[in-house]
């Protein structure tokens, strides 16, 4: 009962729209018509700048580190830990009150993170910066990071529960990037070197902006 309980709880959690919240406080309007359509912090980040872009970073962040702390609270064991987690990334990335239509769960999975692998958060942020000074593109950046994580959690002889949360996080994030590689390959028009340059340079800021233009 505590595990359905505790999962319920932490997919309303991460179901709070940070982003969408603030920017409708701030502009009026919806966040995912405008930037990278997307509901997160980096997009805050372009579109109302830095201060706001931490506030939506520690609060998504505290929508998987407060899931956790609450199973660890009641003992659970450790699938109880991992459907926890999971519900809390797939609450912010599917929220329920927005059409199931949400952020990438970057920023929700780091705050597992910085409770359950503090050890595999430090090898995200050393490999981040690493891809980011080859391709130049952050969100493909954090998104590819998160890859090895996997790996390190079994070299680091982490506790069976979070090596398997190790591979399904990013399973998560990956799905929600997908449609980001599928309109990539569509602004593309499936030419190889067109695509691999969209991703080392980002979206053309005309594609961007295209839904602002609209409305």
């Amino acid at each position: 009962m505590n595990i359905l309980l505790g999962a319920g709880l932490s997919y309303l959690l991460g179901s709070t729209p940070t982003a969408y919240l603030i920017f409708r406080k701030k502009k009026g309007k919806d966040i995912r018509k405008y930037g990278y359509k997307n509901m997160g912090a980096l997009n805050i980040y372009h579109l109302l700048g830095p201060f706001h872009a931490v506030i939506t970073f520690l609060i998504d962040a505290a929508k998987g580190a407060v899931p956790v702390w609450i199973a660890q609270s009641l003992e659970m064991s450790g699938p109880g830990m991992i459907l926890c987690s999971l519900m809390a990334i797939a609450g912010h990335n599917w929220p329920i009150f927005l059409n199931f239509r949400g952020g990438r769960g970057v920023a929700t999975s780091l705050g597992i993170m910085m409770v359950l692998m503090k050890r595999q958060l430090l090898l995200w942020l050393i490999l981040v910066v690493i891809f980011f000074s080859l391709i130049k593109n952050f969100s493909f950046s954090m998104g590819l990071s998160f890859i090895l994580i996997p790996l390190s959690s079994w070299w680091m002889q982490e506790p069976a529960y979070v090596i398997y949360l190790s591979i399904l996080i990013p399973l998560l994030i990956l799905l929600r990037f997908f449609p980001d590689v599928v309109e990539l390959h569509r602004l593309s028009s499936g030419n190889l070197r067109k695509f691999f340059s969209f991703v080392i340079n980002g979206y053309p800021r005309k594609e961007k902006l295209k839904s602002e233009k609209k409305t």
